[in-house]
Parts: structure tokens; C-alpha cells; sequence
């Protein structure tokens, strides 16, 4: 069992980080740029993936040099996508606050009680941003440290092995039916969350975007609380706005 959960993780790995960076933005990015991968890169940070990525889909050097034009790592500068301008156009945006700023901001202690409370102990809490919001690769947070991060994450999977990606942002939690929308990749992302309103991380100003998506970018379903046992039971297949 184990190690089918570990393929199941495993193969859903892309979309367990796109809940983290930007869970909204990432939903639409990724059918637009196919530029799916982990943490800023993910994004819109193409110098790690796709055709803009050095050596991503160009055909392998055979080592000699002959002929081989040097590639160049692109600026970060100049691939930082205008997160405001796509959160215009595709949701109602209610605010912007700073992580720095927001007095919402967990810290690893109290994000892992929060989630503990909530059912979700099966696997790590982990984040990859630090307060600064400075990417790094995961890492586990602990259970006693009052360093904070603007983003943390879990895994839940159900007694059907359906993977979800549990994420906390800003004080607010929503989770990802990754196995879902693996199944179901030709229609608009499924969000769970207990509002209307979505919390999503700008990594690039290091702050948090509360937003009304619209329902052409992303398909939020409404529950009364996330918890281990409702996302047991959640039938997505119902349609509707509310989550049943």
C-alpha cells in the first residue's frame, strides 16, 4: 500500500506544487504556458521548463560542441508574470496584503496544530518558501518552532487512494483534488474551499491575493470545513457550486 501511494504522490507531484505557489493562478498558467513544474518555476518561471527552458526541449548535445548555440539562463526580471493583471482578469479582487504585513500569517507551530485539528496527520506539513519569501526545496516544518512562512502544505489520501494536496495560506485552508483533476484535465480545476473567496500566494511580491475567482479559472466548491472526513465522503461529481 505504501508504495502505491508513494506512485500516486509521486505522479501528482505537479500539482501538489501548484496548489502551493499560486493556487488560483496556477490552475489557468498551466493550460495557457503548459508550463506546469514546482515552486516559482511553476508559475511562471519557464527558464526550468517547456520550450524556454535551457536544454528543455531542445534536442541533447552530443558533447563536441559543433554547431551548438549557447544557451543562456533568461532573467528572472523579465519572465515575472503580471500576477495583479491576471488576477484582474480573471477573478474579483478583494485585496493584497504583504505577508509581512498580514497578522494571519501562521507560524510553523500553529499551522501544524491547525492541521493536525483538522484530521490531516498522515503525512509532513512542509513548506518551500521561507518568510521572505525565498524559495528552497521542501521541507518539513515542526511542531514547536515560531519561524513563520507565508505557505504550508500537506498531503491527505482518502481510503480510495484519491491524492489532495491540503495547502494553509494566510490563515485559511483549501485542498486540491489532485486525483481529480488528473482525471478530469480537460476541465477547469477543482478548488475545495469554505468560502468563496481564495487565498493565493504571490511568491514573487511575497504576499497574499484574497480573490472571487471567476468560474471559467477555477471550479471552487464550497464546504462547511475541511477536514479529514469530509474530503472521505465529497462526491465531486455532483455539480453546483456547493460540495456535497
Amino acid at each position: 500500500m505504501k508504495k502505491k501511494l508513494t506512485l500516486i504522490i509521486t505522479f501528482v507531484v505537479v500539482l501538489a506544487v501548484i496548489a502551493g505557489v499560486l493556487i488560483f493562478i496556477d490552475g489557468s498558467l498551466g493550460k495557457k504556458d503548459k508550463t506546469n513544474d514546482s515552486g516559482k518555476e511553476s508559475t511562471a518561471d519557464m527558464a526550468s521548463t517547456g520550450e524556454n527552458s535551457p536544454g528543455g526541449d531542445s534536442e541533447p548535445s552530443d558533447g563536441s560542441g559543433s554547431g551548438d548555440s549557447e544557451e543562456t539562463i533568461p532573467d528572472m526580471e523579465t519572465l515575472k508574470p503580471d500576477i495583479e493583471a491576471y488576477f484582474e482578469e480573471n477573478s474579483e479582487i478583494i485585496s493584497v496584503v504583504s505577508v509581512k504585513e498580514s497578522p494571519n500569517t501562521l507560524s510553523e507551530k500553529e499551522a501544524v496544530e491547525e492541521l493536525k485539528n483538522r484530521g490531516f496527520t498522515d503525512y509532513p506539513v512542509f513548506t518551500n518558501y521561507n518568510y521572505d519569501g525565498e524559495y528552497s526545496d521542501a521541507s518539513s516544518v515542526s511542531e514547536t518552532s515560531d519561524d513563520k512562512h507565508p505557505i504550508y502544505q500537506t498531503y491527505f489520501v482518502t481510503s480510495k487512494n484519491e491524492l489532495w494536496v491540503i495547502t494553509s495560506i494566510d490563515g485559511t485552508v483549501s485542498a486540491s483534488p489532485s486525483s481529480y483533476n488528473l482525471a478530469h484535465a480537460d476541465q477547469v480545476l477543482v478548488q475545495v474551499a469554505e468560502a468563496e473567496q481564495i487565498a493565493s500566494y504571490d511568491c514573487f511580491s511575497n504576499s497574499v491575493y484574497i480573490t472571487i475567482p471567476k468560474s471559467t479559472a477555477l471550479d471552487v466548491r464550497i464546504v462547511d470545513r475541511i477536514d479529514a472526513d469530509t474530503l472521505e465522503s465529497l462526491d465531486l461529481e455532483v455539480s453546483g457550486n456547493e460540495a456535497h
